[in-house]
């Protein structure tokens, strides 16, 4: 009930504003905490009673008769000042604007002057009309005059600028901040601040003492005189004893003992409602000007919404134009809910020293009166304080209904005293409770404030950087003085700060929804200020986070446990370096167009580089410590998200260490436990014996109970279950690392990945969409990974290590020698189809480009079969995608095609020559400009580009080159008469197109020639001469002689033999 109560304005606001046409538009990147949703229960919960209305009311709330007031004998101090009849020949009362009408008199409704401006459903002019009293001037500027007249006497000229400029701009253009009427809003908070003023006039100069916030009333002194007439006698209930004079003695005493320093008990019972009003408006006053910074960061993310689509602009970088919403105005309004609050902490703890002043003197009187005969009179008398203390208006029945109704705040709002049901008798121990604990438990500087303002300053990142840069330092300066007021203090002085009552207060508000919820409120204050540090993306930042981290601990030994660190702290921490890695990694691309004005100031380059290294270093030393300091923990556990967190870090910021996968492994042992380590990354079941042995011999028997007294201490250590999340930060880590060992363990893990998500869409509603593992960059990290190491697989596929003794890493390897790139590359092509399944790995370019580079260095007979059905399936998804071919898929084809000519695949130089035309042909006079190459983010670009479809350019050097290598490594004997006539048909087209031949040209060509006449000594001897003089020829026209043909052709005969070819060929490196 209650929490549906705190819901109920909220969802009042959201109706009221889809009823307006207006779109509430919360901030996408920076989720609203959920204490924004709770308002102050003061001064938005409704009436206890209905709002009876007189006949003589004026229309505006205050009544114009008060003999019925009078007569109920209310003490005239009691009376607020908006609801003191006039008395012509009384100046003392007619103070303060007593000769003006009031615009910020008491409203003519119940409801929260806030509140009304939102529920208004008239037009901005009406709304304008509205904000003043029926009988105000019409002219704007003598509304604007008057305005600038009652604000309060403690603001300055640069507030009366702000809000003139603010009344003068919404009025003429007719602009709201989030759909808020913001003139509105700021005249609700001018009224307030108005009420405010005088109210703390008066409170300062009764009981507080000067506090700065203004001139005093004048004649103060004779006014209270007169106030005092209307108290009746504090000690009446003494009267009627038998001893008069002995009571007299007894009263006297008890009155110097509550006078002289400490406040009398007439100043106590007459400013315990005052403060709670004034408390009220502090509240109302700081929660409105955070809505409307909160609206101004709204329209703002709006307004750069409506600026960047389409245009590339940065929505971070700060606005200049002056007709936009400005930063001015959100800094101005945070800047004043940080003052008043701070008003606010003074205040309050200046009203707890007098009230201890006058516990102390309490406690003295009772000591004097200690071995009396009489003690009925110290129990009088605390039953006096008690019905004092607990709830003044709880007497109010006594001057009858209408009193209930007159005390109002500033926005209007009635404030209810709670029930004094169950409190004791009034002891110097309990004195302060009576005073604090039930009844000003809401209507103290509670935490609530305080996540409100700090909240507030996180929505400053749609302003830029440097605005958020200042937002996070005004929040750690809020937590700072926070902390030093609400836990430091706290033992040191003699009055409590509030800490633990404002603990108690507002725990049950927010109650706690899962394992990353903060328990304590302060906890959650500590977590709000986390988070904005850690979303600056800086090493400075970081070290901010985990110096918070530090305090909460020793705030938890000092004894206030509800501010010790939870697992969200350790988390934040975490999320703090892997964002330290993504800043990490936009300023190495930045530096890299810059490295010229690098290289012109001397050293920037290295200077740059030595930063990189050790902010790397500082991450890697920072996530290993935090996830072993946090899996330690007595009191918390490590749960799956601090683990991807870790490895989200170690991933980004360990690619060039040589020893990261190790650093990994022995992190997760550490964390999972040895069992769950290796069942996770292992294939196979650990447990698994040979499938020949008929017994377990006793070493196996022992590996078996290792592996069972190991499952038993990590299920007792760790509950973590990897995710699909984990798998690919592993994925990623062992993918880079260049070990073959590595490389195997992640296709491992990737198939496992494979499998988890099709059993999770087979058990879902198909909602998780492009938003789960495994995702394109997954399945493109392993399959580089495999390029870059095809050649080394294929070398270990032929080595021969037939010893029975070998050491551990000789049987990884050798396990390792049975992967031939050949089965590599079946292995990756099932990839492909997987990947289409889900809508987070739809592929793109790089996959392709990664398949067709691992078939065309297997070497198998089917290569080029396989990779036209890789190429057709590539021309189907990129139909979808919404791209068309691009020339480096087709080099690559025709480079398996090679292979498959190499390894004997019948009719494979056919097959290239059709995919050749197939390639001209889509060249052709309408072919378009040249496509830029897909190289994502985080890849390393391989691939030289250039485009078959550029009409201008004709390139196909490469092309030609490639088709005549088919041609010469085509050995069978039905296909070497069609490899000639290929070879001398793509001679002619590269004099066609105007490509100048090279000295390797011809020696492929004589090669091919070669190849025929071997396989056919049947041939006439007439035409085998013509073949190699037609060859011999074409090579004199470029400047080559026979004997340098040949030459070249034996030179490259010997580098195939050698099989060197492919390692040491340039044109192979720059196509691939």
């Amino acid at each position: 009930m209650y929490r549906q109560a705190l819901l109920q304005p909220r969802r009042r606001l959201l109706a009221t504003l889809s009823h307006d046409g207006i779109t509430h538009r919360p901030s996408p990147r920076l989720p609203i905490p959920p204490i924004l949703t709770l308002r102050n229960r003061a001064s938005e919960a409704a009436s206890t009673s209905p709002r009876r209305f007189s006949p003589h009311d004026n229309g505006n709330g205050a009544p114009r008769n008060n003999e019925r007031r009078e007569k109920s004998g209310v003490p005239r101090y009691l009376i607020p000042q908006a609801y003191r009849r006039r008395i012509p020949e009384d100046a003392v009362n007619n103070h303060y604007k007593s000769k003006h009408p009031r615009k910020d008199g008491p409203p003519s409704s119940s409801k929260p002057i806030a509140r009304r401006s939102f529920q208004s459903h008239r037009n901005h002019k009406d709304k304008a009309r509205a904000s003043f009293r029926a009988n105000s001037p019409s002219s704007i500027k003598r509304q604007r005059r008057k305005q600038a007249r009652s604000l309060p006497q403690h603001s300055t000229m640069e507030q009366r600028r702000f809000m003139r400029r603010h009344s003068k701009f919404t009025m003429s253009q007719g602009y709201t901040y989030g759909g808020v009427d913001f003139n509105s809003e700021i005249k609700a908070m001018e009224r307030i601040e108005g009420e405010l003023s005088r109210k703390l006039n008066e409170y300062n100069s009764r009981l507080m003492g000067s506090l700065n916030f203004g001139e005093v009333a004048k004649e103060i002194g004779e006014r209270e005189e007169k106030e005092r007439e209307f108290v009746p006698s504090l000690f009446s209930i003494l009267d009627g004893k038998k001893d008069a004079q002995h009571q007299q003695e007894k009263e006297a005493a008890i009155s110097d003992a509550l006078n002289g320093n400490a406040p009398s008990i007439a100043d106590l019972y007459a400013t315990e409602e005052s403060y709670a009003n004034i408390a009220s408006d502090f509240r109302s006053l700081i929660l409105g000007l955070v809505r409307v910074a909160e609206s101004i960061c709204n329209d703002k993310w709006v307004e750069n919404s409506q600026r960047n689509d389409g245009s590339g602009h940065d929505y971070g970088k700060p606005d200049k134009q002056e007709d936009g919403v400005r930063l001015k105005d959100y800094e101005s309004a945070v800047l004043k809910a940080e003052h008043y609050l701070e008003v606010f902490e003074t205040f309050h703890r200046r009203r707890l020293q007098v009230v201890e002043k006058g516990r102390m003197k309490l406690e003295e009187a009772m000591r004097k009166m200690e071995g009396e005969k009489n003690p009925k009179v110290l129990q009088e008398v605390g039953s006096f304080l008690r019905d004092v203390f607990a709830n003044p208006l709880s007497r109010s029945n006594t001057y009858g209904s209408d009193f209930d109704e007159l005390w109002k705040r500033a926005d209007g709002s009635k404030y209810t005293t709670n029930d004094v049901t169950g409190l004791g008798e009034v002891t110097p121990s309990n004195f302060d409770d009576l005073i604090r604990s039930h009844k000003i438990v809401d209507l103290c500087p509670d935490i609530a404030l305080y996540e409100h303002l700090i909240s507030a300053n996180h929505a400053a990142y749609c302003f830029g950087n440097q605005a958020k840069l200042e937002a996070t330092e005004r929040s750690n300066r809020l937590l700072t003085r926070w902390i030093s007021l609400h836990c430091l203090q706290t033992k040191n002085d003699g009055v409590s700060g509030g800490g633990e009552v404002n603990s108690s207060s507002t725990q049950h508000q927010l109650p706690v929804s899962s394992q990353d919820d903060a328990k304590y409120p302060e906890q959650r204050l500590f977590h709000l200020v986390m988070r904005q540090n850690t979303d600056l993306w800086t090493k400075n930042g970081s070290q901010r986070v985990e110096e918070w981290l530090r305090r909460m601990e020793s705030l938890q030994q000092a004894g206030h446990v509800h501010c010790g660190p939870d697992l969200l702290a350790y988390n934040l921490l975490l999320l703090s370096y892997c964002n330290l890695c993504k800043n990490m990694g936009i300023k190495l691309e930045a530096s890299g167009g810059s490295s010229s004005k690098a290289k012109s100031q001397g050293g920037g380059t290295a200077h740059a580089a030595n930063i990189h290294a050790s902010t790397r270093t500082y991450i890697l030393e920072g996530v290993e410590k935090i996830l072993l300091e946090l899996n330690n923990h007595d009191g918390l556990d490590a749960n799956v998200l601090s683990l991807n967190l870790a490895l989200n870090a170690l991933a980004k910021a360990g690619k060039n260490e040589a020893d990261l996968c190790q650093k990994t492994d022995r992190l997760l042992c550490k964390v999972l436990g040895e069992y769950n380590f290796n069942r996770i990354v292992d294939e196979t079941d650990t447990t698994n014996t040979d499938k020949n042995a008929d017994a377990v011999n006793d070493d196996k028997f022992d590996l078996v109970l290792n592996n069972m007294r190991n499952a038993l201490v990590d299920a007792s250590k760790s509950s973590i279950e990897p995710d699909l999340d984990t798998y690919h930060w592993l994925v990623e880590i062992y993918s880079a690392s260049g070990n073959l060992f590595y490389i195997r363990r992640a296709m491992t893990l990737l198939n496992k990945m494979i499998r988890l998500r099709i059993t999770i869409d087979s058990n879902s509603d198909g909602m998780n969409g492009d938003t789960m593992p495994p995702f394109t960059g997954t399945f493109n990290n392993a399959l580089r990974a495999l390029q870059c190491k095809v050649d080394e697989l294929d070398r270990l596929s032929y080595s021969k290590n037939g010893e029975l003794t070998l050491s551990s890493e000789q049987k990884q390897q050798r396990e390792l020698q049975n992967f031939s790139p050949a089965e590599i590359a079946k292995s990756v092509t099932p990839l492909v189809d997987a990947m289409v399944q889900f809508d987070s790995s739809s592929p793109t370019r790089v996959t392709f480009l990664f398949v067709l580079q691992i078939w065309s260095k297997s070497g198998a007979v089917d290569a080029g079969d396989q990779a036209e059905e890789i190429l057709s399936k590539m021309e189907v998804i990129t139909t979808y995608q919404d791209m068309r071919p691009f020339s480096n898929a087709y080099k690559l084809v025709l480079h398996c095609w090679l292979a498959s000519a190499k390894a004997g695949r019948p009719g494979s130089v056919e097959r290239a020559h059709r995919l050749m035309e197939i390639i001209e042909a889509q060249a052709g006079e309408h072919a378009t400009e040249i496509l830029s190459n897909d190289i994502t983010e985080g890849t390393d670009n391989i691939f030289s580009y250039f485009d078959i479809f550029d009409k201008t350019r004709h390139d196909y050097s490469k092309l030609y080159q490639i088709m005549l290598k088919i041609c010469a490594n085509t050995h069978r004997k039905e296909d070497t008469v069609h490899a000639v006539d290929i070879a001398f048909e793509t001679y002619g087209k590269m004099k066609r197109h105007g490509v100048k031949p090279t000295a390797k040209t011809f020696a492929l060509m004589y090669s091919t020639v070669q190849n025929f006449i071997y396989h056919h000594p049947d041939h006439p001897k007439d035409e085998k001469r013509r073949l190699l003089e037609r060859v011999v020829d074409a090579a004199r026209m470029h400047n080559m002689t026979k004997g340098e043909l040949i030459g070249r052709w034996q030179q490259w005969q010997l580098r195939e033999a050698t099989g060197e070819n492919v390692a040491n060929n340039s044109d192979e490196r720059d196509s691939v």
